[in-house]
């Protein structure tokens, strides 16, 4: 994969939270590859510093401008970024297009947890992926062998997040125009995360109980819902404002169309834990919808226990539905994903998904991710480097 990159001028927007960036920058330098990092404030400065860097402090409104300047200045014949949907980079996205400038976008994998996703003109609902079950089958890709584990990189992942919106705040000043594609509140983040400690040791005391049931009484008769992080920008890709509402929406289809022996398990988003708690509103909707005794609200029961017992899982377009096909568990997507095609996904109605949710195609989804592994997924970690790689980032980029 880098080799792609070799003898070109790269231009690096903002990156993962962490040394990322600067280590992804070393591998492309040994590639042959020429190097300008734009600072947009302090938590990038925090981490990528050198003669190579452009510092940006002016308006959002502006930035095209600059842009344009810059990639001439630096002949530039490429741009990468993380999250193609952050209000700097979708403007780099429309100018890369204008230029015809080569636009990479990085993003946490389609394939979790070993593995980091790099795709070309853009990912999720930008990406520009087939959708058609016969390109995979086609194409004959089997999933790789001896694929690395990362293993955990919360602490760590941890450590450079509270690092990088310390570094936000302690230069407001130098950045006075910066807009954040999220809240940069240290003290929010702070006190979020206190609260998110507490929460998950409380709600792994009171649900330990319910994974017996899960797998036992109610093995095979429950659908799974795992939520979104309430500010993810998979949303930009669905028909929903905000996760309420779609939320709203399973409840009110389940409570008219599912087998009433059937139950729905609501999964909370580990990473919104600190940020979010749904009780109030699924008790709410429970009630309106007449289903208060067969809704159950869970935030830290083992996922793929829950997949592999699962009548089916329905969600918006989170990457938990690969896993769930990888369970052999049937899936249907509410939004627009990368997987969402016959043979994977439920392609029918919800009144049909609630009723007979089928199985997915083991074949279409074994070339399917033999695919995506040998083009966009790279076994490796944003914060945590794989050890023995020849490569800074600890990424194996070898298709």
């Amino acid at each position: 994969m880098l080799n792609s990159f070799a003898n070109k001028n790269v231009l690096l927007l903002q990156g993962p939270l962490g040394p990322f960036f600067k280590r992804f920058a070393k591998d492309l330098e040994q590639q042959g590859a020429t190097v300008t990092k734009v600072n947009f404030c302090g938590g990038d400065t925090f981490f990528f510093r050198g003669k190579n860097v452009v510092k940006y402090r002016d308006t959002l409104y502006n930035w095209p401008a600059f842009l344009k300047q810059l990639i001439q200045t630096h002949q530039i014949t490429t741009i990468c970024l993380l999250g193609d949907c952050r209000p700097y980079h979708i403007r780099a996205k429309t100018v890369a297009s204008e230029l015809g400038i080569e636009f990479y976008s990085f993003e946490e994998g389609y394939l979790r947890p070993n593995f980091i996703t790099l795709e070309k003109d853009g990912v999720n609902g930008h990406s520009l992926m087939p959708r058609d079950p016969q390109f995979y089958l086609d194409a004959m890709m089997e999933p790789k062998k001896n694929i690395r584990p990362v293993g955990s990189s919360f602490w760590i992942g941890t450590m450079y997040t509270t690092l990088y919106y310390v570094s936000i705040a302690l230069t407001l000043w130098r950045y006075p125009h910066y807009v954040h594609h999220r809240t940069s509140s240290v003290i929010h983040h702070a006190l979020c995360w206190v609260r998110g400690f507490f929460r998950k040791i409380y709600f792994s005391l009171i649900e330990k109980k319910y994974l017996k049931e899960l797998t036992t009484k109610w093995s095979e008769n429950y659908f799974l819902f795992p939520l979104q992080v309430h500010n993810d920008y998979q949303f930009r890709h669905a028909k929903y404002e905000k996760i309420e509402d779609c939320i709203e929406e399973v409840f009110d289809s389940f409570s008219r169309e599912a087998p009433k022996s059937n139950m729905l398990v609501v999964k909370h988003h580990p990473a919104d834990r600190p940020y979010k708690d749904y009780t109030k509103l699924i008790r709410y909707l429970a009630t309106k919808y007449q289903m208060q005794d067969r809704v159950l609200y869970v935030h830290d029961l083992h996922l793929p226990t829950l997949l592999q017992h699962a009548r089916g899982t329905v969600l918006m377009n989170s990457t938990v539905g690969l896993s769930s096909i990888h369970h052999q568990t049937a899936v249907k997507v509410l939004g627009n994903s990368v997987y969402n095609m016959q043979g994977l996904t439920h392609q029918g109605s919800m009144k049909s998904f609630w009723e007979d949710p089928g199985t997915p195609d083991m074949t279409v989804y074994k070339h399917f991710r033999g695919w995506i592994e040998h083009n966009n997924q790279f076994n490796g970690n944003f914060s945590k480097r794989l050890q023995g790689t020849p490569y800074k980032t600890g990424v194996v980029w070898e298709k």
